[in-house]
Formats: structure tokens, sequence, C-alpha cells
């Protein structure tokens, strides 16, 4: 088959079944490569990273991991199979290497930042602890929502059309280019703005108001509720299916993190509805037609097709477009690297492994897969050490912001964005809240009265 970016792939049982089948020692050679890479990844788990990475638990390292397995590894089998060429043997291998030198980087950094198990594990295992700047949060949510409708409110008065509004008014109407691409008619500040809105202000008034509504009870469900609606509506202004599900997944990992019991029906509920936004949404992008009847299709085909297929289709596009017979980008579609010189080229987002691959081949897969472990066991080592909730808050935003990587590029504008912006906030509050306050180092009264947030059962 052709890899073209503007193909969306339509996975089924009988097409996966059919390629094994008609390729049967193409499919040997790929599951042997899929069990070795697990054999190994277990033998690196036990022998050098140990009990500071475990697949069970929520750490940036592990879930980026675990999502990556599941979402990256399997699927590329089958379009190592749809494929022709020598390049799909190099495809196979450096996804199957990836994950490897990603676990081999979480290694360097706890040999290098001497992270102990208990180190990593005793951010989860631990209770909420109040602390005096908590109290500021409250105050830097409402400032955040402001923000956030401000910059709503930009995007009415700034672009041709909402495609939200539009669409509600006159369904159809509209070309599917128009509204897909809507966005991007703004403001290259009002694009940026808009996008810190949906990926860290949104989510962080959502969660927020949701562990202090665990915490306080009834005053505060009230605004989580108001405060989910309206961010609902925000993310879905521009029509794009990621924010409103982030929201959704959110919501999912705070629980998970907060309750002493899992919920698998509830989170199994919340996932339903976030692929019912998701797949509506996606119908809207393309303003095609939506019928009731047909509304289970439209959730599985987002689920399947966008969030499990589609990043392992783009990164084989990746792999086939930068071969042997083509230059690679040197850095070209990274935005970020700009900054030092370097001239941008808008690119489709193809996933981290992807992106390494298609700006510097070998050297990118392996330098990048392994520094992106070294600098996630970092974050997750030093930066969360005392579970206060401004830091819960934090961490599971970042939680939710890593497996993004998979659907972008290696230094995602935004991804970036939301790690320096939740680190610098995590070591400006306290210094704040002293400044403000001469009973800074005493805990918060409302916070010390209040029950606790239970800890993460193991």
């Amino acid at each position: 088959m052709d890899f073209d970016y503007g193909y969306s792939p339509q996975f089924s049982l009988l097409w996966a079944w059919s390629l094994v089948a008609s390729n049967p020692g193409d499919a040997a050679i790929a599951f042997v490569f899929l069990g070795l890479t697990l054999l190994l990844l277990l033998s690196i788990k036990t022998c050098l990273v140990g009990a500071s990475f475990q697949f069970r638990r929520m750490t940036l390292p592990s879930l980026l991991l675990d999502a990556y397995l599941i979402i990256m590894l399997v699927p590329s089998i089958f379009w190592f199979l749809a494929s022709s060429g020598s390049i799909r043997y190099i495809h196979l291998i450096a996804i199957d290497v990836a994950p490897i030198l990603f676990l081999l980087g979480v290694w360097f950094a706890n040999v290098r930042f001497k992270l102990t198990p208990r180190a990593i594990l005793g951010f989860l295992n631990a209770e909420p602890v109040p602390r005096a700047e908590d109290k500021l949060l409250g105050k830097l949510q409402t400032l955040m929502l402001v923000v956030s409708i401000a910059i709503a409110a930009g995007y009415f008065m700034t672009a041709p059309f909402v495609p939200l509004i539009a669409s509600v008014k006159d369904y159809g109407a509209l070309s599917s280019d128009s509204v897909r691409f809507n966005v991007y008619s703004l403001p290259d500040t009002l694009i940026f703005a808009y996008a810190v809105a949906n990926r860290f202000l949104l989510p962080f008034c959502v969660l927020h108001s949701f562990l202090m509504a665990k915490v306080h009870g009834k005053g505060w469900r009230l605004r989580f509720w108001a405060t989910l609606l309206l961010s609902l509506v925000v993310t879905s202004l521009s029509l794009e299916r990621s924010p409103s599900f982030g929201i959704f997944l959110v919501l999912l990992v705070a629980d998970r993190l907060t309750s002493q019991k899992t919920r698998p029906l509830l989170y199994a509920g919340v996932l339903l509805v976030a692929a019912l936004v998701g797949g509506l949404i996606h119908q809207a992008q393309y303003q095609s037609d939506i019928e009731r009847a047909d509304v289970s299709s439209y959730m599985g085909n987002f689920l399947v097709n966008r969030v499990w297929i589609d990043p392992s289709y783009m990164t084989a596009v990746a792999f086939h477009t930068y071969n042997a017979s083509t230059s690679f980008l040197g850095g070209r579609s990274i935005r970020m690297l700009s900054l030092v010189g370097i001239p941008f080229e808008s690119f489709s987002s193809i996933g981290f492994v992807g992106d390494l691959w298609a700006n510097f081949g070998w050297t990118g897969v392996i330098f990048g897969c392994t520094s992106l472990g070294f600098v996630l066991q970092w974050i997750q080592g030093q930066v969360f050490k005392a579970k206060t909730v401004s830091a819960l808050v934090i961490y599971i935003l970042f939680l939710v912001n890593t497996p993004w990587l998979l659907y972008g590029s290696i230094l995602s504008t935004m991804v970036v964005t939301v790690f320096v912006v939740g680190i610098l906030l995590l070591r400006i509050l306290p210094r704040l809240e002293a400044r403000m306050s001469p009973l800074a180092v005493r805990p918060c009264g409302a916070l010390q009265s209040a029950k606790r947030l239970p800890q993460q059962s193991n």
C-alpha cells in the first residue's frame, strides 16, 4: 500500500487477519520481534531499573511506555505487513528498539540522580499534605477561568466564524477544510493562547475543582460541574477532538489516583462518554451526517481509528517518506529549534519516534528515545516529592500530557509548555504565599480541618 499523510486508516479485524494470513513469514518475523522486545523490557526492568519503574503504577515514564506498547508497538505490525521495500524492516526495528532505549534512559536517570524506588513511589503512596500555598489555588483557578474566557472572546472577535456555533446554526453548510483548519485563521498569538487554555488552563481548573469537591464536598460540587461545562464548551469551539477528550482523561486519572478502590465501571463509563464526545466532534469536523442509530459506530471509529491506529500509521508514513532515497529534515519540523536558528517547516503530527526519524534518522531515534526516558524519570523523581494539593494537580496534568508525545513531535510546543509552566508553578506558589502572608509556614486552616484525599491503592 502507499503511505500518504492525507489517508485516514480504517481498521478491521478482517483486514488485520488477511494481512497475517497472506504474509505468514513476515508475520512470524514481526511477532518474534515483538516477543523479544517485551522480553528485553522485562529484563531491563528486573535487572537494572527495579521497583522504581512499575508498569501498573501511574508514573510519567510508565504511563508513556504502557501507552506506547498498546498504541504504537502492536499496530505497527500491521503497517509492516502492509508495506514493501527494505525501509519496512528499518521501521519495524526502530519501533521495537525505541521502548528499550526509553527504559535505558529511565535507568540512566536513576543512576545519575540516585533515584530510589522510595523516592519515585513515595509520592504516589503518600496522602496529600495541606500546605499554605494550596489556598492560592482557588484564586489561581478563578484567574485561569477569566483568562480562558477572554481567550474564547478573542476567538469570537477575530475568527471568520466559530465552527461550533456555525455548526449549531447551519450544520453541513460549511466545507470540512474550513472547519478543520479554522483555528489557523487566528493570529499566531491567539492560536498559542487558545492552545494553552485547552491544554493547561481549563484542565487545571476542572481538576482543581474536582479535587476540592472531594475534599470539601457540597460547596465545591456545583463549582466543579459549572467549570466542567464551561471547559467543554470552550475546548469545543474549534471542533478539535483532543482537547475535550483530554478533559475526560484528566478526570479519569484524577479519580484513579485519589480513590482507595479501582472503579472499572465508572472508568468505562467516563471513557464511553469521552468517546461519544470525540466521535460526534469528529463527524462535525467533516460536516458529515449524524444519525442517532450510528452513534456507536462514531464512538468506535474515534477510539479505534483516531486514538489507537492513527499514531502508528503516521509514524509508518514518516519512515516511508524519509528513507535512504531522501534527506532527513535536520530539525526543521521541530518548531522549538527555530529558537536556535533552524528554519521551521510545517509538518504533520507523526509521533515522537516518527519525528525523530524524519529529522535525524537513527541518531535521532537512539539519542531521542533515551533522552526522553531520562528526562521523564528526572521530572518524576526530582520535581514531585511532597504531595501537596498543588503538586497533585500539576502531576495529573503531566500524566495526561505525556501520552500526547505519541501524537505530536518530540518537542511539541504544547507538551513542553505544559511541563515548563507546571514546574514553574510548583516553584513559584510557595514563594508567592510566603510573600503574601507572614503565617505562610503554617498549614492552611481550611485544608487542615478538611478530610484528606485517600491515597492510591496498590
